[in-house]
């Protein structure tokens, strides 16, 4: 504020001429533009995106390229080991007693729950950027992408055993086979949660739904409703009557996004609060007469006007093609009237004291011809 106001003084009294302005200006330039840039160099970005807090305890929490983690105090000159926070977890909510708790579940992750009995190898479960998980094998040159796999919504890591960890290590896997198609149906755990899939159509479970338990008529089920869901036609839910206007019907539709009022090409969505049941014609006409005032949107309009500005840019260059024609077939005329002019010049040649021929010689002008018809005349 203070130095708003200064600079606002400043500029007041170079208006009425008390102040110089270039003085000021050099004087802004060496005193505020150059001392903040270097102000601004000596700021360290790590101090900036750290936070330190009484309830961290001896921990802090960093914002990191991937997110916000834990940095734990390092020992010695041995570079600190950090841990994500899981994506729920926001930073203001992080305490020394939680950090405790992330720290023991790393730990716990670093044994393993068992080996696989298929392939030997070790099982694990991990905390991750993108949340807790379990991996099969260790990270190494030959093996840089072990197997892995995302923990059920609500499952802690704690709840995890050899058992289940195999399970979810398994997945996807095979419910079984459609009965129209004969494809395999199978569940998993993807990006966005557990999931049942056939022939590249996936469908979310709902909650209750198990991904290790899911069987083969309930994942139908989630398919049919899926499909369904992509193919259902707005449905009818109530008649309200003829419009006062045109007569036309005015229908309450249920929609994709919910219900809303039909009267012929314009449809208005209910607003909040506005059920099937009590919305009336008055309310329907006034939410049409709203919605087809609004402005369309453009993008249609903007590909017709330049379909039409390219069609008739061809037409008028389909027009000018024939000048271009003509101009072509005018050629021979000009080497015409040359060969005309040359005739009229030897002719006069003819006399060596003949007086300078006038512009307009129709006589020397027929006389080639004349010429010209005698010796076809005479063979």
């Amino acid at each position: 504020v203070e130095f708003t106001a200064a600079m606002e003084s400043w500029l007041d009294q170079i208006a009425d001429g008390q102040n110089d302005r270039e003085a000021y200006l050099q004087d802004f330039y060496e005193r505020v533009l150059q001392g903040g840039v270097q102000e601004g160099e000596q700021i360290d970005a790590r101090e900036v995106c750290t936070i330190k807090a009484d309830r961290l305890g001896p921990y802090a929490v960093r914002l990191g390229r991937y997110g916000p983690f834990v940095e734990l105090p390092s020992e010695g000159e041995e570079k600190p080991k950090s841990l994500s926070l899981p994506p729920e977890v926001a930073p203001a909510d992080v305490d020394e007693a939680f950090i405790d708790k992330l720290k023991a579940q790393a730990e716990q992750g670093e044994a393993p729950l068992g080996e696989d009995p298929e392939t030997g190898l070790p099982v694990y479960v991990r905390v991750g950027r993108f949340g807790p998980y379990v991996q099969l094998g260790d990270t190494s040159d030959d093996n840089k992408k072990p197997k892995r796999s995302s923990l059920p919504p609500k499952t802690k890591p704690e709840d995890i055993d050899l058992e289940k960890a195999l399970s979810l290590l398994s997945l996807p896997r095979r419910i079984g086979d459609h009965p129209e198609t004969g494809a395999p149906v199978e569940a998993g755990i993807g990006r966005y949660g557990p999931y049942v899939v056939h022939e590249k159509v996936y469908a979310s479970l709902k909650a209750g739904d198990d991904v290790l338990g899911v069987d083969l008529p309930r994942a139908l089920q989630l398919l049919e409703e899926k499909k369904n869901a992509r193919s259902r036609k707005p449905s009818a839910l109530r008649e309200l009557g003829a419009h006062p206007e045109d007569g036309k019907p005015v229908v309450v539709m249920d929609g994709r996004y919910g219900p809303y009022v039909k009267h012929d090409r314009t449809n208005a969505s209910l607003p909040d609060g506005v059920t099937v049941e009590a919305v009336t014609m008055e309310q329907a006409v006034e939410l049409l007469a709203a919605r087809a005032k609004a402005p369309k949107r453009g993008k249609k309009g903007s590909t017709k006007k330049a379909a039409g500005e390219t069609t008739t840019a061809k037409k008028s260059t389909a027009k000018k093609a024939p000048a271009k024609k003509a101009a072509a077939k005018k050629s021979p005329a000009k080497k015409t009237t040359a060969r005309k002019a040359t005739t009229t010049k030897a002719a006069a040649s003819d006399g060596a004291d003949a007086p300078a021929p006038p512009k307009v010689r129709k006589a020397a002008a027929k006389r080639p011809a004349d010429a010209e018809g005698e010796e076809s005349a005479n063979p």
